[in-house]
C-alpha cells in the first residue's frame, strides 16, 4: 500500500490583518513556526523583511542618523558601507550579503595591508550596522547579520602615544593668534576629536566648574 504525505498549514496574522500561511511535515512544526510569527508580530516586528539593497540602507541610515551620533562616526560608518558595496555590489539586497562575503570582505582589508586593529574596527562598525537593520530598522530578519560570527584578528596592541609636553608647547608658542592657543589648548587636555571641538558651542562650556560637554553632532 503506498502512503502518500501529508502536508500541515498553518496560518497566522500579520501587523496590518493580513494572513499568511505555511505548510510543513509535522503539526508540531507547524504550530511552532504560526506561533514564533505570531509572537514577533504581537510585539510590533515587521511581519517580512522587506527587499532592501544596501545602497538604500546605507542612504537610509546617513539620513536616520544624522545628528543622533557623532558626525565623525556617521562618516566613518556610510565609508565601511560603501566599502562593502564595492566589494559586493551596491544593488545587492541586505538579506542576500552572507557570511561568506563579510569574511571576504574583512579578509581583502586584510591583504591591502591595512592594520589588524584598523580592521577590527571596521568590522565591529559593521557589526553594528547590520544589528541595526535587524532591529530597530526591521530590514533583516533576526539571526541574520552577516558579520554576526566573524572573530577579530589577534594581534599585539601597541601602547597609546601620547604627546610629550615639550611637544605641545613648541606648537602652542608659535600659534599665530589667540583663538588657535584656546583650541590647542582643549585639544590636548580634553582629548576631544576634530569635529567635536569645532563644534561646540557656549552652552557646552561650564565656567564656573571648568567643565566641556561634548555632545554627539553634525556640522553646524
Amino acid at each position: 500500500m503506498a502512503h502518500t504525505k501529508v502536508s500541515i498549514s498553518r496560518k497566522w496574522y500579520g501587523s496590518e490583518g493580513k494572513q499568511y500561511s505555511k505548510s510543513f511535515k509535522s503539526r508540531k512544526e507547524a504550530s511552532q513556526y504560526a506561533k514564533k510569527r505570531q509572537r514577533k508580530v504581537d510585539k510590533g516586528q515587521r511581519d517580512r523583511p522587506k527587499k532592501t539593497t544596501l545602497a538604500q540602507f546605507t542612504d537610509e541610515h546617513r539620513r536616520v542618523m544624522a545628528g543622533r551620533i557623532a558626525h565623525t562616526t556617521l562618516k566613518h560608518q556610510v565609508r565601511m558601507q560603501n566599502m562593502l558595496s564595492k566589494h559586493v555590489g551596491s544593488g545587492r539586497v541586505l538579506s542576500r550579503i552572507s557570511p561568506r562575503e563579510a569574511e571576504s570582505f574583512v579578509a581583502s582589508r586584510v591583504s591591502l595591508g591595512r592594520a589588524v586593529a584598523t580592521v577590527n574596527k571596521d568590522m565591529r562598525t559593521l557589526k553594528g550596522i547590520f544589528n541595526i537593520a535587524v532591529e530597530p530598522r526591521g530590514h533583516l530578519e533576526e539571526g541574520c547579520n552577516p558579520f554576526a560570527k566573524i572573530r577579530p584578528r589577534r594581534f599585539a596592541p601597541k601602547p597609546p602615544y601620547y604627546v610629550p609636553l615639550e611637544d605641545f608647547q613648541r606648537v602652542f608658542s608659535r600659534a599665530p593668534k589667540l583663538w588657535w592657543k584656546a583650541l590647542l589648548a582643549l585639544a590636548y587636555t580634553s582629548g576631544g576629536r576634530r569635529d567635536e571641538l569645532l563644534n561646540l558651542t557656549w552652552s557646552d562650556i561650564d565656567f564656573e566648574t571648568q567643565a566641556v560637554r561634548f555632545v554627539p553632532n553634525g556640522p553646524h
